[in-house]
């Protein structure tokens, strides 16, 4: 699969934003156990092969800190991508031989995914840091496809139809990011997650997002 411009963008600003968390940090208390809620969005690249493109994603999270270092968070991340082709002036051939035309041929692809799971979080020694976490998750994907014809010669060969299709599995999942306090109980957040389906790890994906952190 070839890399999108969006995801080698997305890379190394994520990679700056690690730095710019590292440096010094307003003083906050690093044994404190708190509660916090994020939501981001940003961009998903399937590992499949045939999923040559790149997703709008957004996600939601709970975390709870339970230690100076370590924590626990529950999450929901979707992504979507809609792939349409338009075929104009075609021919409608059967077993034997041509039986019209359609002025347009409209094939519509929807694709979908949700993920449901928890990590376990290890936070950096700068409180303001989260650096790494993993754990598992389940995994749902769906496709959509529908076309539809119009300008039919003869008008009974216009039909539109239909497929679905849909899979689930558990899957394992590893995430890094950083949460930059901007305010009292208020920071932003880089991520980047990575999910493996147990049964076919190459069907998973990874995000890269951005968002906001609040603190309870």
């Amino acid at each position: 699969m070839k890399p999108c411009a969006s995801a080698r963008i997305a890379l190394p600003a994520l990679a700056v934003l690690l730095v710019l968390a590292a440096c010094p940090a307003a003083a906050q208390d690093s044994d404190a156990r708190h509660v916090s809620v994020g939501a981001a969005a940003g961009l998903a690249t399937p590992l499949h092969g045939d999923f040559d493109f790149t997703a709008t994603a957004w996600e939601a999270d709970v975390r709870f800190d339970t230690a100076r270092y370590f924590g626990v968070g529950v999450f929901f991340e979707e992504w979507r991508h809609t792939e349409e082709d338009v075929f104009t002036d075609q021919t409608i051939s059967g077993p034997n031989g041509p039986l019209g035309r359609a002025e347009r041929i409209i094939a519509r692809t929807d694709h979908r995914t949700r993920a449901l799971g928890w990590n376990l979080i290890a936070r950096g020694t700068a409180s303001r840091v989260t650096v790494s976490g993993g754990g598992a998750s389940y995994l749902l994907y769906s496709r959509d496809f529908r076309q539809t014809m119009s300008g039919c010669e003869p008008a009974s060969l216009c039909r539109d139809s239909g497929q679905e299709f849909d899979n689930s599995s558990f899957a394992a999942q590893l995430q890094g990011g950083v949460d930059v306090g901007v305010a009292p109980h208020v920071a932003v957040m880089g991520q980047f997650r990575a999910i493996f389906p147990i049964e076919d790890p190459g069907g998973g994906h990874h995000t890269i997002m951005g968002g906001v952190r609040v603190v309870f």
